[in-house]
């Protein structure tokens, strides 16, 4: 969780920003890798994600590109996954 808390907090600080730090988009593939097997866990990172200005850069991160859709399957977002 502290993985979390720190990704979030460099989000939150990013914010206006046009693109996220490598630091960033390294932390976020890491923490997508590890909330793989437990989806309910990573509803407030795929949260955080989707809803930030930065998303479409964070999009990039193939582990993001991964867990995003099963997140929004898992929440029965089917057209949002889609």
């Amino acid at each position: 969780m502290e993985r979390m808390q720190r990704f979030l907090a460099q989000l939150k600080n990013h914010v206006g920003c046009l693109q996220p730090p490598a630091e960033l988009v390294t932390l976020e593939g890491m923490l997508c890798q590890d909330m793989q097997e437990d989806l309910a866990k990573a509803l407030p990172l795929n949260a955080a994600i989707l809803e930030s200005q930065l998303y479409l850069h964070l999009l990039d991160n193939v582990k993001v590109v991964l867990l995003c859709p099963f997140v929004l399957v898992y929440q029965e977002k089917l057209q949002a996954a889609c």
